[in-house]
């Protein structure tokens, strides 16, 4: 099942509610044949994930009200109907609670409009500590992106995105530091059997293990994020179904909750690091 936005019930609410329903300029008119269009919108309601919601309390509230106002009708209409029976009953008013507001279903609308459809870093504070705006933007985008996958359950878009995430990541604190450390750090690497081999020259055509060991003997990583980074590497190549097929592996919920882990624990350390 798809993922319900806010713009997808934007888009609801402007087919099936005229606007002088949405405005409170004519009163929705609780009849049959409008409480399937109520009760519709109130299901889509209920299935907006909360990290998708209205973060300002007021606006959070206001919008609880209305659905509650929206479903109270509803359940009088339907309790009504239930008492006459087959006969006909007269309608229910649903009004603006005060002259020149917005109905229930118009106020809704207005604030799920200022919502977002994707789940973006809260502040972004995991990556304050870069400065470039290009690298940062692109890396926030890709936490957007992979997080929206884990609540949309495309466990390969979300294991993939995070393990490139976590590549960058580390590749980025790695060029922060001297040539002369890092090249230590590879000696280290390889001393230590984390490597079997020096990496190559140019970090740049590192590969994921590689960044990863070389970040931690660089200390730019704790030891519980090396080893969830190490948990989630082998997914990383995971994105060329030859590899995919020899390893007979696939991704699924774990590899994503296992490659997102080590982003978020990586992007910690990162942040404590470079203040």
């Amino acid at each position: 099942m798809p993922t319900v936005v806010p713009s997808l019930i934007v888009q609801y609410i402007d087919k099936a509610f005229s606007e002088d329903e949405k405005t409170g300029s004519r009163p929705i008119v609780l009849s049959p044949a409008r409480l399937g269009a109520l009760n519709a919108l109130l299901a889509l309601v209920r299935e907006v994930p909360e990290v998708l919601l209205p973060s300002e309390p007021e606006q959070y509230a206001r919008m609880i009200q209305s659905r509650e106002e929206i479903r109270l009708s509803v359940r009088k209409a339907e309790s009504q109907d239930q008492q006459m029976h087959s006969a006909p009953y007269g309608p229910i008013d649903m009004r603006p609670s005060a002259p020149g507001q917005p109905s229930a279903v118009g106020l809704i609308r207005a604030i799920l409009a200022t919502c977002p459809d994707e789940v973006t870093p809260h502040g972004s504070e995991e990556l304050v500590f870069i400065k470039d705006p290009d690298i940062r933007g692109g890396l926030l985008r890709d936490f957007a992106t992979t997080r929206s996958a884990l609540l949309n359950e495309e466990w390969k878009p979300a294991t993939v995105i995070a393990g490139s995430l976590l590549e960058a990541l580390l590749l980025w604190a790695i060029k922060q530091k001297p040539a002369s450390e890092v090249q230590a750090a590879c000696s280290s690497a390889v001393s230590r059997k984390g490597l079997s081999k020096a990496p190559r020259g140019d970090p740049l055509r590192w590969d994921l293990h590689e960044c990863i060991e070389i970040a931690t003997e660089l200390s730019l990583i704790e030891a519980d994020s090396t080893g969830q980074a190490r948990l989630a590497k082998d997914f990383r190549n995971l994105i060329h179904p030859g590899r995919a097929l020899l390893k007979e592996r696939d991704c699924d919920r774990g590899s994503a909750l296992a490659a997102n882990a080590a982003v978020e624990l990586v992007a910690r350390d990162l942040r404590r690091r470079f203040p």
